[in-house]
């Protein structure tokens, strides 16, 4: 009986992305749909520094927990959470609430989404893309 040999292949990692460990909890929670839960940004892209207001709309839940998390390989993850909040909770009837967080320095350029989670479980995304800081403009 032949020998076949093993190869080990590494793992399939984008340039960059080998050290951080990715967080599979982002496909966590039932899809809403938008007359259940409906995520909106100030913003579709923004750079580091900049804040990123986030309006959404629940009915029938009254409280939302937000995460952002950027898309990647990540170990197959497919994405690792870089920023979570506290609950947020509506004070208004119609369920809507708005809050913000700041695209810190050191978020890589790239895809992200941001996820609202109500507190049944029901879940929707909105994407957002961190651009790159382009350099000064070269003297005239």
């Amino acid at each position: 009986m032949a020998r076949r040999s093993v190869r080990e292949v590494p793992p399939l990692e984008a340039p960059g992305e080998s050290a951080p460990r990715g967080d599979p909890s982002w496909r966590k929670g039932k899809p809403a749909s938008p007359a259940e839960l409906e995520v909106l940004t100030s913003a579709q892209a923004a750079l580091a520094g900049e804040q990123v207001l986030v309006e959404v709309s629940s009915l029938g839940a009254p409280a939302v927990r937000a995460e952002v998390f950027r898309l990647g390989v990540y170990g197959g993850a497919g994405a690792l959470k870089v920023w979570s909040s506290k609950l947020y909770a509506s004070a208004s009837p119609s369920g809507r609430m708005t809050f913000s967080f700041e695209i810190a320095e050191d978020w890589e350029p790239g895809l992200y989404l941001v996820k609202v989670t109500r507190s049944d479980g029901l879940r929707s995304f909105t994407s957002l893309v961190v651009k790159e800081r382009k350099g000064e403009a070269p003297p005239t």
